[in-house]
């Protein structure tokens, strides 16, 4: 039992270092930050011994602060549900100034729930669908990618009544209500044929 003396694990014949500079190297001999791990597979495991199969429980953090100890920032895993098992979340943490809160959350079937607004500034690649809620776990609309076709994309009003509103310059274009009504608020251009009241051989061209 025990670690055994110093010098068995901390002298350089382990590459095991402990610098003047208070650095840190473990398999590594010349330390350029106060801890680094130099291996073929460089892990770090954080074990909560602690038997609890709670929501939120048997959790491990990362904390980052500043000077003044006021944390900026926190990784945390923990158990998913109150069920015995092996489910687990992470959550990502950022300051507000007062307090740590949510900004990332990832849940065990692999759901990413963001607190704030997502900007991305490259391309963004769905391979489903994307679902507008209220906020909760109703669904009010859906950008739906069709899975056995890719070339296909629907936009849905999903909601029992819902309308569909599109806007140009913060100003409504077109409303589709749940009749399947249309209503432009500008002018119609169109400049094929129209077929009405399902006329298969229309007669008539409107430009």
């Amino acid at each position: 039992g025990g670690l055994g003396t110093a010098s068995k694990y901390w002298a350089s014949a382990y590459i095991d270092t402990i610098l003047t500079t208070g650095n840190v190297g473990i398999g590594e001999a010349s330390p350029g930050t106060p801890l680094q791990i130099t291996s073929t597979a460089p892990y770090i495991t954080l074990k909560n011994s602690t038997a609890e199969n709670t929501s939120g429980g048997a959790e491990s953090r990362i904390i980052f602060e500043d000077h003044s100890n006021a944390a900026l920032g926190q990784i945390e895993v923990s158990h998913n549900g109150n069920n015995d098992n092996t489910l687990g979340n992470m959550l990502l943490q950022t300051s507000n100034g007062s307090a740590l809160v949510a900004a990332l959350t990832l849940n065990s079937s692999q759901n990413a729930t963001f607190a704030g607004t997502v900007d991305v500034n490259g391309n963004l690649a769905v391979e489903d669908e994307i679902h507008l809620t209220d906020g909760g776990s109703t669904v009010r609309g859906k950008l739906l990618l069709n899975s056995s076709d890719r070339d296909n994309v629907e936009l849905r009003a999903e909601s029992l009544g819902s309308t569909m509103k599109f806007f140009t310059v913060g100003t409504q274009a077109l409303l589709l209500d749940d009749s399947q009504n249309a209503t432009f608020a500008g002018g119609l251009t169109v400049s094929g044929d129209i077929v009405a009241g399902g006329q298969a051989s229309p007669t008539m061209r409107m430009t």
